[in-house]
This record gives structure tokens, C-alpha cells and sequence, in this order.
């Protein structure tokens, strides 16, 4: 999981973060699914060993550092793991067709992506479900800009698409990295994602009221 998203990242938190993603995967995945705010309460959770916090949990939370003390970092690389857990979620490797469509989906260049939009909308082919998928979760990652404007548009040119657009991004892991800054991309095309969203237990109260307000002043 290394690269640059881990640059000046303190080794000892980094090995501490690994060591529960590999030796408590069940925890790390609760770790993952909780919102910034739910990941701080459950960290504090674990390391005061709580009724409900197995032993070997409390022993990693409380070793030094301290998972308590090490918030920024842990957001970080949950972020990180958010990304890659969504991406291996998504459907089966692309072939390089697929995989030279998505590119231009997420081209900087808005031009690039309106034609690959344009050849999706005049040549189908039974392989767009899954450029369509790894679109989809493509919003959690550092192509986001490119991401959105682009799933907003093949929402619209593939109606056909939508249903396998909407299962990448109710998955968990997508909808963790939802927040305020996507809402105007999804609140059209997407409103049941949205309102997923607004109803999970652990999406902040501020994510909440966003979202309500988004889908007033966009009914439809």
C-alpha cells in the first residue's frame, strides 16, 4: 500500500495501521466503515478496552503510539485503503479497450472525456458494465475531478448503465468517501445513493443536513 500518499507518514503509526489490516482484518474493516468522526470515537474506544473490545484489540490500541494520538495519520491511511478496497470491489481487470475507454473518462482534458462519452453513447459493447463500475468508484480516488463530470454525463447518454453505476457506489467502502463536494454530481443521476447516504448510521450530522438540502433545492 505504500506510494505517495505516505510520504513523511511516522513509521511506527504506518507498521501499527498494517499490522491491524493484516492480523485483524474484521476490525480494520470496521475501521474502514465508520465516518472521520466514528473512526476517533472507536480508536478511543479501543484503547480505553471498553466491555466490548477484545483483549488483542486493546493491546494494539494502547502500544505505543497510541492509536488515540494518532487520528491525522489514521485518516490517512484509512483514506487510502478506502480507495484500493473500493477499486478491487469494483468488476473483473479490464481488457485494454476497456481499460484506454476509461483513461479518456478520466482525462483532465473535458474534451477527451466528451468523446469517450460520445463513443459509448454510438458503439455499446457488452464490456462498458465494467468501464462503467471502475468509473464509479474512480470517485474516491485522486481523479475525482474528472470522475464526476463524467459519471454525471454517462448517466445521462447510457441509461442503460445506471443500475451498475448505482450498485459501485452504494457499496460501503464508495459511500464512506462520499462527502459534501460530490453532492451536486450525484444529487441528479443518483438521488437513491444520496439518500443511502443520508441514512446510514454512521454519516456525520453535518453530511446529513448537506445532503437533505441538496435534494431540496434539486427535487428531480
Amino acid at each position: 500500500m505504500l506510494g505517495a500518499q505516505f510520504d513523511g507518514f511516522p513509521i511506527d503509526v504506518l507498521m501499527k495501521l498494517w499490522l491491524l489490516e493484516q492480523n485483524y482484518p474484521h476490525y480494520f474493516r470496521d475501521l474502514v466503515g465508520a465516518s472521520a468522526d466514528g473512526r476517533a470515537k472507536l480508536l478511543r474506544a479501543w484503547e480505553e478496552g471498553s466491555d466490548t473490545t477484545p483483549v488483542e484489540i486493546a493491546s494494539w490500541a494502547q502500544e505505543a503510539p497510541a492509536a488515540s494520538l494518532a487520528a491525522e495519520w489514521v485518516d490517512r491511511y484509512v483514506s487510502f485503503a478506502t480507495a484500493v478496497v473500493a477499486t478491487l470491489q469494483s468488476s473483473a481487470a479490464l481488457d485494454a479497450a476497456q481499460a484506454a475507454l476509461l483513461a479518456d473518462l478520466l482525462d483532465v482534458s473535458e474534451l477527451t472525456r466528451t468523446g469517450a462519452i460520445q463513443r459509448m453513447q454510438d458503439a455499446p459493447t457488452t464490456g462498458d458494465e465494467d468501464v462503467a463500475r471502475h468509473l464509479a468508484t474512480a470517485i474516491v480516488g485522486d481523479r475525482e475531478s474528472a470522475a464526476l463530470p463524467s459519471l454525471q454525463a454517462l448517466a445521462h447518454a447510457r441509461p442503460d448503465l445506471k443500475q451498475f453505476i448505482v450498485e459501485s457506489l452504494l457499496d460501503d467502502y464508495v459511500l464512506n468517501a462520499i462527502g459534501a463536494e460530490h453532492l451536486p454530481w450525484l444529487s441528479g443521476p443518483f438521488r437513491e445513493v444520496l439518500l443511502a447516504l443520508r441514512d446510514r448510521d454512521s454519516t456525520t450530522e453535518d453530511l446529513r443536513t448537506a445532503i437533505s438540502e441538496e435534494l431540496q433545492e434539486n427535487p428531480f
